[in-house]
C-alpha cells in the first residue's frame, strides 16, 4: 500500500539563501518555477570565491547529496536567482519510491552520488590551483596588450584544458 505524504512547497525571494553547505538535509528539492545557482565556496588569498556548481530551473532536482550521505548534510550552497517556488520530497517520501525499485537501485542511486561527490571535489581541486597558478603570475610593468594576445597565439591554453591536467578528470582515449 502505497502511504500518502502531505505536499511541502516553499517559496524564496531573489537572492534569498535556500540551504548552505553543511546544513541538515530535509529532503531532495524540486523546482517549479524560477531559478536557482547551486555553488561551493573556498578559501582565497584575501577573500572567498564562490564556484558555481549548476543553474537550475523549473523541473530540476537539487540537494540530492545529501540524502544519500551518512550523517546527511548539505555538500553545497544554493540561493534563488529570482523568486523561486520548489516542492520538498521528504527523505521519507524518497525511501517509499526507492523502496519500490529492486535492490540494485538504491545501490546505483548511492554509486552516482558517490561518484558526483568527488567530481564536485576535483573541480574545486583543480579551481584552486588555477588561483594559485594565477596569483603567482607577475606581470612586468613592460608587458603590453600586444605581448598578451601574441603570448595567447603562441600558447593556446584554455581553462577547459588547465582544468582538465590540474584535476585527471579526463583521461586520453585508449589507443
Amino acid at each position: 500500500m502505497t502511504k500518502i505524504f502531505k505536499k511541502i512547497q516553499r517559496n524564496y525571494k531573489s537572492g534569498e539563501m535556500i540551504f548552505r553547505e553543511g546544513d541538515p538535509c530535509d529532503g531532495v528539492y524540486s523546482i517549479l518555477s524560477g531559478m536557482v545557482s547551486v555553488y561551493k565556496t573556498m578559501p582565497a588569498e584575501m577573500n572567498i570565491i564562490h564556484v558555481e556548481l549548476a543553474r537550475l530551473g523549473p523541473g530540476a532536482l537539487f540537494g540530492e547529496m545529501g540524502i544519500f550521505q551518512p550523517g546527511g548534510r548539505r555538500d553545497a550552497n544554493v540561493k534563488a536567482l529570482e523568486f523561486t517556488q520548489i516542492i520538498i520530497i521528504t527523505p521519507a517520501m524518497l525511501e517509499e519510491q526507492i523502496g519500490k525499485l529492486p535492490s540494485w537501485a538504491g545501490n546505483f542511486f548511492r554509486i552516482l552520488v558517490e561518484r558526483l561527490q568527488i567530481t564536485n571535489e576535483r573541480l574545486l581541486d583543480a579551481t584552486a590551483k588555477l588561483q594559485e597558478r594565477e596569483a603567482s603570475v607577475h606581470v612586468p610593468e613592460s608587458a603590453t596588450a600586444a605581448d598578451d594576445v601574441q603570448e595567447k597565439q603562441s600558447n593556446p591554453s584554455t581553462l577547459e584544458d588547465e582544468i582538465r591536467s590540474s584535476a585527471g578528470l579526463f583521461a586520453d582515449p585508449p589507443e
